[in-house]
């Protein structure tokens, strides 16, 4: 954004300025954990519905951040003197109101990207597309939400010939706020599918709000292919006022027209009519998602009158879209932070974030190529640049190209730094030997080959990997939140390395979304967070004896589930502790599991009368069978019971205590009891009993082809000679056994693996680390992906074939099983 003063602001969003009115601002923050701070930029205290932005001034002032926009009208700017506060009544709304004035400031071309699905990829497309004859400016990744769409649109500069933007919605009335921010001069509607279809009554219906943001554009290019989407644009007779330019797999009639779509193994030959003249292309993808994301970028290269024959060769080196970093374990207790796919100064600010939010043990290092296309002269740029890395707290900085290596005197400030001008000699130099408990960031456009540098750094453990789609798990968390009355206590359990997904990346992320509280189940797994630098409150669900130092020591909380582990407790604390300690009463309501039984309510009041050194912080039960209908009477009498005993526990203590009943399926099914807090379990993980389109997986077990054999008919495959070919066949050799949590009752044709999206049936016993595939009639190579359970696949349909439940199949993934957390 163009650098304003504060007192300029303030008149913009119609606020109250007090205190420095001088301060200049060129960048907006709404994350007080963003790691690079200064005075230029600008907080906008929100407040949501876990978190009061507010709460965070004072660190942020202590950080070097002056300006502020706020709505509590009781803060006290005298503790912060060279500060100047906005005050307005919304701070959400002061933020739109910035946003679309930064946007009425942009004289270029500026195209809004909308529909449920393909907005990250086409907008990314288009970049590729157009990067080498123009200058462009993107939302950074997925951008797209009611604080997001500001962040971008303060990105906004007249160097930039086009603007690109996404704008997403979840529910009624967000649209029109995102209207008028963005103000696009083009609409792309780029797909109708099932994504936050839980807020409204249809399709339809989401169709007629997401087309709000054409209310002024002068371009919109859609699909009528989407009926739902063709049906809400007919209801408006405004849009037909409109240009107008669809795209169409099924309508000849249309602007531009599929003729067909032949699909090899690794690419798609396209032959497309406009205006009665083909064009025909390659696109490196088969799905038939890439093939339509293609048809709306085309579309905007025609409307434009951007496209010419150079563009047939673009499209067909099209690369994936990585919208997601990948954290990998690296060698030497090191952490990978990989994000090769991609380098401009946005996406960088972005890595370093995610770069800071990991431990505060390991030395901070950077991987840094060149970047290329930034609109910006290399001086300009590489400072900026050096300017992130300091205040990153980068320590060690390797930079590899040569405009890095012409400017290493701006990064001569850092206490190590290496220049290269190519990948080779990186890699051939020793360096690549020399690190250590490290975090490291590989930020690399996609020339440079980061991916061997990736490789090499990457702790080498078998190639079948559990993959942890850290997107996916933040769905869940904030669809079950959703359910929840506002001010509802979540805690997420975090047992059994979180459900095979790994505690403590795992319990992270979730502290970085401000969870209340994690579960684990013993003693161990809570002093290990404590020490990884997790300072959200901790449960330890099964806690023993021997365990009690280590809770007290590392702030823990315990279960307390009888008189004997009550009264062991209760003594150790009075020896150990100054302070009172804080339990959680475990109340049996019919699990017959742990917990203290409703006739022994009066002996537990006496007894907690008699411990002064500890206090309750919740009473809590758990329910046998919330996701089973049929038992919904024996639910409502546990929840009856645990009412009426925490009720009567509760009025004996002279202090506040929660309460919680809920697990995942209870939250979905009952969520009128979910009283101060809840506990979520599976479902965070994607598995939920009634919940069906509105969770996204998380975890995917994937291997590749090891190798490809032919089998006669009447030879047998693997031990026991127990499978005898009926036919010649072929058959794939994969490096997954039971070892890695693939059951041995899934041999021959009981269990399935996806190969080129084919199911593919298990032929021979699955042996300890590998196991064999029909690839009979599948087009497959060695070293192609195999997916054993995943989005497309999931966990559960394994558990039916073996009638256990998703629980086991998860969580059977033992640790010699890379995780990689992808988000």
């Amino acid at each position: 954004m163009t650098e304003i003063t504060l007192n300029t602001l303030s008149e913009i969003i119609n606020g109250k300025l007090k205190g420095n009115k001088n301060i200049l601002i060129s960048e907006i923050i709404i994350d007080s954990r963003t790691p690079a701070l200064s005075s230029k930029q600008l907080f906008f205290a929100l407040k949501g519905q876990n978190r009061d932005g507010h709460k965070f001034i004072p660190d942020l002032y202590d950080r070097g951040v002056r300006g502020f926009v706020v709505s509590d009208k009781n803060i006290d700017f005298s503790d912060f003197e060279e500060a100047g506060f906005v005050f307005v009544d919304d701070t959400l709304e002061a933020l739109h109101k910035s946003a679309a004035f930064i946007r009425s400031g942009f004289k270029n071309h500026l195209t809004a990207i909308v529909g449920s699905n393909g907005k990250t990829i086409v907008k990314e497309w288009l970049f590729q597309l157009l990067k080498d004859d123009y200058k462009i400016i993107r939302s950074p990744k997925s951008y797209n939400s009611q604080t997001g769409i500001p962040l971008s649109l303060s990105l906004l500069d007249n160097k930039y010939d086009f603007a690109f933007t996404e704008a997403g919605i979840s529910r009624k009335g967000e649209m029109e706020k995102a209207e008028r921010m963005i103000k696009p001069d083009t609409v792309i509607f780029v797909s109708l599918g099932e994504a936050h279809q839980e807020n409204f009554l249809d399709k339809e219906e989401k169709a007629e709000e997401k087309l709000k943001i054409a209310k002024d554009a002068e371009q919109i290019i859609m699909s009528f292919d989407y009926t739902d989407l063709e049906k809400a644009f007919k209801k408006n007779p405004e849009l037909s006022k409109k240009k107008i330019f669809r795209w169409s797999v099924k309508d000849k009639t249309a602007d531009l027209y599929l003729q067909y779509a032949e699909k090899k193994q690794k690419h798609t030959k396209i032959r497309a009519v406009y205006q009665n003249k083909n064009i025909d292309f390659k696109l490196p993808f088969t799905d038939e998602a890439s093939i339509k994301n293609s048809l709306s970028c085309l579309s905007f290269l025609l409307v434009g009158n951007l496209f010419s024959k150079k563009h047939i060769s673009r499209f067909e080196t099209l690369e994936p879209v990585e919208m997601r970093i990948e954290q990998k374990q690296g060698i030497n207790n090191c952490l990978l932070i990989n994000d090769t796919y991609n380098s401009d100064i946005i996406s960088l600010k972005i890595a370093l974030d995610t770069l800071n939010y990991q431990s505060a043990e390991k030395k901070k290092t950077l991987i840094l190529s060149d970047i290329f296309q930034s609109g910006t002269s290399d001086e300009e740029l590489y400072g900026q640049v050096a300017e992130y890395v300091k205040k990153a707290g980068i320590t060690k900085f390797t930079g590899i190209g040569k405009s890095l290596q012409k400017h290493k005197k701006l990064f001569s400030e850092i206490k190590e730094s290496y220049f290269f001008e190519t990948t080779d000699e990186f890699l051939n130099s020793d360096l690549k030997y020399r690190f250590k408990n490290e975090n490291i960031l590989i930020k690399g456009s996609r020339t440079f080959e980061f991916e061997r540098i990736s490789d090499f750094l990457q702790l080498k453990k078998h190639r079948t990997v559990l993959e942890i789609n850290t997107e996916a798990l933040i769905h869940n968390f904030n669809y079950y939140k959703s359910l929840l009355k506002k001010g509802t206590k979540v805690t997420v359990m975090v047992k059994a390395l979180s459900y095979g997904s790994g505690t403590y990346e795992i319990a992270k992320l979730l502290q970085y979304h401000n969870v209340d509280y994690l579960g684990v189940a013993f003693t161990d797994e809570g002093v290990k967070l404590r020490k990884s630098g997790i300072d959200t409150g901790i449960i330890v669900m099964n806690p023993d004896e021997y365990g009690f130092s280590d809770i007290i020591d590392y702030r823990l909380e315990p279960e307390i589930y009888g008189f004997g582990i009550l009264d062991a407790f209760a003594r150790k604390a009075e020896k150990s502790s100054r302070n009172p300690v804080p339990v959680h009463l475990k109340i049996d309501t019919g699990m017959k599991r742990l917990g203290f039984c409703d006739y022994e309510i009066d002996e537990l009041i006496l007894s907690l009368k008699q411990y002064p050194q500890i206090y309750v912080k919740t009473v809590f039960s758990h329910l046998a069978a919330s996701d089973e209908p049929d038992k919904d009477n024996f639910t409502r009498k546990q929840i009856a019971k645990f009412t009426d005993i925490a009720d009567k526990i509760i009025s004996s203590l002279p202090y506040h205590v929660d309460r919680h009943i809920l697990n995942s399926s209870g939250i979905e099914r009952f969520p009128e009891a979910a009283f101060e807090m809840v506990r979520l379990g599976i479902g965070l993980y994607g598995f939920g009993s009634h919940s069906e389109g509105k969770l996204m997986n998380v975890s995917s077990l994937k291997t590749h082809i090891l190798q490809i054999k032919k089998v006669k008919k009447g030879e047998t495959v693997g031990y026991g000679r127990a499978y005898k070919a009926e036919k010649d066949m072929r058959i794939a050799v994969l490096p997954a056994g039971y070892a890695d949590g693939f059951s041995r009752a899934l041999s021959n044709g009981v269990g399935e693996v996806l190969i080129s999206g084919q199911k593919c049936p298990i032929v021979g016993n699955v042996c300890m680390d590998m196991c064999m595939a029909d690839i009979t009639n599948v087009t497959a190579e060695e070293g192609d992906e195999v997916i054993i359970f995943g989005d497309d696949y999931p966990a559960s349909k394994i558990a039916e074939k073996l009638n256990t439940i998703p629980y086991e199949i998860i969580t059977g993934i033992p640790e010699r099983v890379k995780r990689v957390y992808i988000g």
